[in-house]
């Protein structure tokens, strides 16, 4: 990936940031406007319809835009083995797993950007998946060493929803980053995919929203409180977790914070 690609991603977090200090929006109920999510969040209706809360880069709700997450680091203090069987138990739990990989058996691979016939891309241009890159490797771990070992999984369907023919789709990304951490540690990344049927808006390019008279099958690259909550449940599994979220969008990533933070986690173990 080049310089300038990487110059596309964003990281908008303090240290030791828990679940109760990420930044939600909460889609009205009433909205007069039923693609309400093009216009303002690049969300899908899906959330509206399930009561869910929007996970957002900061707490500007006042923009005209909402800046939406479209991935979510957690750092957990605890090994990768340990953390990757029991989110991968609470996942089938949920939702069921459609795909699993690990770098042991070969390279995970890349996931497909768009499913036809749905018009959206992944996430926003220039935002790749992992957005830490294969192996953390935008962490500058020495390229002789052995690369850290990791899993991914694809969720079945959720929030099934027929009247908009719509689901969710979880992937997920498990690191061993005993490195960062100087004790064993664990870097999760959560990504939600959103497909389902939108009233099809015209103007976006110029901040209208001008409803028109048809549907169309949209994706969206999201992350809610369903995701974040099904990280904390870890914490009645595995007594004594420490927990921190990075919420990720587009811009760049200052990847130097979450190493810091994972040190001091490290240390204060």
């Amino acid at each position: 990936m080049s310089f300038m690609s990487l110059q596309m991603l964003v990281l908008v977090a303090a240290l030791n940031v828990d679940a109760e200090s990420l930044p939600y929006y909460t889609p009205p109920a009433d909205s007069l406007l039923p693609s309400w999510s093009y216009y303002r969040t690049g969300a899908s209706s899906i959330i509206r319809e399930t009561g869910e809360r929007l996970l957002l880069v900061d707490d500007d709700v006042s923009a005209h835009h909402l800046k939406t997450a479209t991935s979510l680091i957690v750092l957990i203090n605890s090994s990768h083995h340990t953390i990757w069987d029991a989110i991968r138990r609470l996942v089938e739990q949920k939702f069921g797993i459609k795909e699993q990989y690990d770098n042991v058996s070969g390279t995970i691979p890349e996931p497909i950007t768009s499913r036809p016939p749905y018009v959206g891309t992944e996430a926003l241009a220039g935002t790749p998946w992992p957005e830490i890159g294969s192996g953390l490797e935008y962490f500058g771990i020495d390229p002789s060493l052995p690369k850290p070992q990791e899993y991914e999984l694809r969720s079945g369907f959720y929030n099934q929803i027929e009247s908009i023919k719509g689901f969710s789709e979880l992937r997920l990304r498990a690191v061993d980053a005993t490195g960062l951490f100087g004790k064993e540690g664990t870097i999760l990344e959560i990504r939600r995919r959103d497909y389902c049927r939108e009233w099809a808006l015209g103007g976006r390019s110029v901040h209208i929203a001008i409803p028109l008279p048809y549907k169309e099958n949209r994706a969206f690259t999201v992350i809610t409180d369903t995701e974040v909550k099904l990280i904390e449940e870890l914490k009645s599994l595995i007594p004594g977790l420490t927990i921190r979220y990075f919420v990720s969008g587009s811009g760049h990533i200052d990847y130097s914070k979450i190493k810091d933070a994972a040190r001091e986690m490290g240390e204060n173990r």
